[in-house]
């Protein structure tokens, strides 16, 4: 089962994986096969099977154990050695039954939960972002950065707009969610504790030789700041060509690799001093 902090959000395309499973299954009648065939290339059991992950990936965790109180037993009534048909036959009633208790459970479960529409050239691509977007640009909690929950909210809002088509709210929610981590790294070299210095100052004290910033760290964060922040926190003087999917992806990945770069140079500096 699912553990943790219970997700508030789902996107669309997540829940069509499950509504599709549960739609077959309420709908299995005796001549449905229980293996993959040619015309079914999941089957009965498969579907069962990938209900069971789909609910606990989405911490829809009554849900889950509803069904899984009951898959154990009803797929080991459908997949035995001596079993002689390959089609569901008396045991489709069972079936229906089980995705119904599963339904009514999952209307309760998740009618206080929010949904959104990911974008389908998104599909695919953003599933980690969207799950657990700190961790998707590379921070974890045994990591040296004190993230602040406006912080985290960046991260999670960037992935969320990224999905949902609005490039232009990513680009500015991960460049003001990596600020802040740029932040937490002067922090750690310098010693000193900042709140609104902006990025341009910090950058311009991280090259200082005597830090010991990673020349190529500080080169990039130069370069996200003067061809992506400033335009980006100046949406007037953008044309439609600067926001499209191509320039939020380019930002993403750059942000991304200035903060693991960030990571691994405190990293490299606590060993040093062990």
């Amino acid at each position: 089962m699912a553990s943790g902090q219970t997700r508030t959000e789902f996107s669309v395309w997540e829940l069509m994986f499950v509504g599709e499973n549960l739609v077959s299954l309420l709908n299995a009648h005796s001549r449905k096969t229980i293996s993959p065939t040619r015309t079914d290339q999941i089957g009965m059991i498969g579907r069962l099977r990938m209900l069971q992950a789909d609910l606990e990936e989405l911490e829809l965790t009554e849900s889950e154990a509803t069904l899984s109180n009951k898959i154990e037993y009803l797929i080991s009534q459908l997949d035995y050695p001596d079993r002689k048909s390959s089609r569901l036959g008396p045991q489709a009633a069972e079936v229906r039954i089980l995705a119904r208790k599963v339904l009514e459970k999952l209307q309760k479960e998740a009618s206080d939960r929010s949904t959104f529409v990911a974008h389908r050239s998104r599909d695919g691509k953003v599933e980690s972002m969207l799950h657990d977007p700190v961790s998707y640009f590379g921070l974890a909690s045994e990591d040296p950065f004190k993230l602040s929950k406006e912080c985290r909210n960046d991260f999670e809002e960037a992935g969320k707009c990224y999905a949902i088509g609005f490039t232009a709210a990513c680009i500015m929610f991960i460049l003001r969610a990596t600020e802040a981590v740029i932040r937490s790294y002067y922090a750690e070299v310098t010693g000193q504790m900042v709140s609104k210095r902006p990025w341009g100052d910090l950058t311009r004290i991280l090259k200082i030789p005597v830090l010991g910033c990673p020349e190529p760290l500080v080169n990039l964060l130069d370069e996200i700041l003067k061809k992506k922040r400033n335009h980006a926190m100046h949406p007037g003087e953008r044309s439609d060509n600067e926001q499209n999917v191509e320039i939020a992806e380019k930002v993403l990945n750059e942000c991304k690799e200035a903060i693991q770069m960030m990571i691994n140079d405190v990293r490299n500096r606590q060993l040093r001093t062990k």
